[in-house]
Formats: C-alpha cells, sequence, structure tokens
C-alpha cells in the first residue's frame, strides 16, 4: 500500500508539475505506460486465465545540462499476487563528449540484441518469443554498468557497442540481489543499417558473456534482423528475426547447449490495421537419454495475430497460439494460449531509432 501511494504521488505530482510548466525550458519529458493484457490457455499451456495490468510505467527523460542527458523509469508489475514496483531504468549518459560516441551509466536494460533494449509494451507482439521467455527471462536482462558506442568510420552505417555490468543476476529478478560473479556481465553488439527505397533493415550480431560465482560459466552469441517498409505514414511490411546460441558449463561439467529463435512479419491490411504471425523454435541442443544418446527434441510454436492502432499511443492486439513439445519422434504436449492486449501511452514517449 506504501508503495502504491508513493507511486500514485509520484505520478499526479509528475503529471501536474508538467501541466504548469508549460514554459520550462529544461527539456524535461514525462511519460507514462500502461500495459493491459488477457491471457488464456488450455491443455498444457500456463496462462494467467485473467485481465491484469503487466506493467505500468512511469518516465522521466531529458537533458540535464548541455552536455549530459539521462532517464529514470519506475515500473510495476504483478509478481506474488501483488504489484511490485520498481526502478527499471536510472541512468546519465553523453553523446556530446566524444566524436562519433555516445554511453550511459547506471541501471539500463542492456543494449543487446533487438528485443532486448525494448520496453515490453514497444515490443510488437503480446507475448513474448520462446527464446526471449528462456533465455532473457521473458522481459530483458537489466543490470547496473557503463556502456559505451560508438558510430565507426566507414562508408557504410556500422555502430559498435560494448558494455560490462556487475553480473550479479543475470535474469530481471524481483529482490534477489544474486552474488558477486567472479566475471561481471560483458557484452559486445555490432550493427549495421542498409536503406532502400521506402525502408531499410537493421542488423546485429551480439555477444554476451559472464561467471559466476559458482565459476558457471555462461556464453550467448546472437543474430538480429529488422526490416521496414513504409508507404507514407503506413508500416506497410515488417519483418523482424533474432536468433541465439546459449552455451552454459557448469565447474567440472560438460558444456550444455540451447539454440533458440524467431521470425515474425506483419503486414497492413488497412492504415490502422495490421495482420501478423510469429514463428518460434528452441532446442536444447545436447539432450540425452539414459544410454548417454542424443534425444532430438525441439519446442515450436504458431502465433496469428491482429493490431488496431489508430495512433503510435494507443494499441489493440488479439493473438492465438498453438505451442507444441516435440522429443525423438513424438510429440509430447499440445496447447493453445489466447492472448488480447491494451497498450496506451500517456505524455511524451522516447523515440525509438528505427
Amino acid at each position: 500500500m506504501i508503495k502504491w501511494i508513493g507511486l500514485a504521488s509520484l505520478i499526479s505530482g509528475a503529471f501536474f508539475s508538467s501541466s504548469v510548466g508549460a514554459s520550462d525550458t529544461s527539456g524535461l519529458k514525462i511519460s507514462a505506460a500502461a500495459d493491459l493484457v488477457a491471457d488464456f490457455g488450455w491443455q498444457d499451456v500456463a496462462a494467467s486465465q485473467r485481465l491484469q495490468a503487466r506493467s505500468v510505467e512511469l518516465m522521466f527523460y531529458g537533458p540535464t545540462d548541455h552536455l549530459f542527458h539521462g532517464m529514470i523509469s519506475v515500473a510495476a508489475h504483478p509478481y506474488d499476487g501483488a504489484m511490485d514496483v520498481g526502478v527499471h531504468e536510472a541512468f546519465i549518459g553523453s553523446s556530446k563528449l566524444l566524436p562519433r560516441t555516445r554511453f550511459r551509466l547506471g541501471q539500463f536494460f542492456l543494449g543487446l540484441g533487438r528485443l532486448n533494449p525494448l520496453h515490453q509494451h514497444d515490443w510488437p507482439f503480446i507475448t513474448a518469443p520462446f527464446v526471449q521467455r528462456e533465455f532473457f527471462d521473458g522481459e530483458g536482462i537489466i543490470d547496473s554498468g557503463l556502456e559505451v558506442s560508438v558510430l565507426m568510420p566507414s562508408s557504410f552505417y556500422w555502430d559498435v557497442t560494448a558494455g560490462v555490468t556487475s553480473g550479479w543476476r543475470i535474469t530481471h529478478s524481483h529482490g534477489d540481489e544474486g552474488e558477486a560473479p567472479s566475471i561481471p556481465t560483458h557484452y559486445l553488439r555490432s550493427e549495421f543499417f542498409q536503406s532502400f527505397e521506402n525502408g531499410g533493415i537493421k542488423t546485429g550480431l551480439n555477444y554476451l558473456g559472464r561467471k559466476d560465482a559458482e565459476e558457471k560459466w555462461l556464453w550467448m552469441l546472437g543474430v538480429d534482423a529488422t526490416a521496414k517498409w513504409r508507404r507514407g505514414k503506413v508500416l506497410s511490411l515488417l519483418v523482424q528475426s533474432e536468433a541465439w546460441l546459449r552455451a552454459q558449463k557448469p565447474r567440472s561439467l560438460e558444456i550444455s547447449k540451447e539454440l533458440g529463435a524467431f521470425v515474425f512479419g506483419q503486414t497492413a491490411v488497412h492504415e490502422s490495421f495490421y495482420a501478423g504471425l510469429r514463428v518460434d523454435a528452441l532446442s536444447q541442443l545436447d539432450l540425452k537419454d539414459a544410454q548417454d544418446e542424443r534425444l532430438t527434441n525441439l519446442e515450436w510454436g504458431l502465433s496469428p495475430q491482429l493490431t488496431f492502432e489508430a495512433s503510435e499511443f494507443a494499441k489493440w492486439r488479439a493473438a492465438y497460439a498453438l505451442e507444441s513439445r516435440y522429443q525423438e519422434g513424438s510429440n509430447t504436449s499440445w496447447g493453445h494460449r489466447l492472448s488480447l492486449q491494451a497498450v496506451f501511452l500517456l505524455g511524451a514517449h522516447p523515440a525509438h531509432e528505427f
């Protein structure tokens, strides 16, 4: 209750100051976002079976002075039957100190892959892909540290990002501070962009490593690609894909490897209506039976969806998902999921690069 009173006071104070401070020249922007989801599952699919506020987020961002900018993001999520309120992002950064260079210091979603840096309400679909759910704890990896990006002096767009964060935990956990790692989380992303008539394509190569307090190594390699075509202001076609290989090696044990990917395509059927389809796949590459023989396995899903988007500030979605697990010649489980979503934004909202 105290958390919610504090959050309500913060929101009301923020929007009151925003409304009376129209002449403020500081450049401060204030934004609120709500992500409402109804999730229903049948057979072997776990779901909330109700409508709930999956997240409510309040963001403050803008320049702190002529050199630096900052962001503070506070979010509430359902956790253990109640809404848990906490800081998502709190960082200061700059793109003005060194040519072609920008950095941020503090707590943030790691600039890795396509989905991880985006807040969940900005995703083009409702539920997390299997690979995002398994490797990134559903929403994404948040940590505290330093991230530096450099636009390389090449004849084409080439942006390189490197970061080092505390690594006490690797998932977006609630209330678990983790332990000091032997080697902190470190990551690298190389990003490319190519424009073409009415659109463009952005691709990225990614690496993440970490060694925890129990000497367990984690390595992740990923590739992502996003292509967009526009017709005026309408996003006529979107194709987005991401694939990750995760390897883990506990001390004195063999390396375990998992591979996951998704492909999502969406097309405009009207200036405000969109139809999309996502295909998910996830496999444990070294799963073995009692005779130490490798077992072929695959977790897969198909998810068509419809989106109504009158503007960037309000979106309505409906999606159906068929999910299955396959292991050595037979499907071990089948499931169905129906998801409904309403996302709305109040106030300003940070623009995404692409």
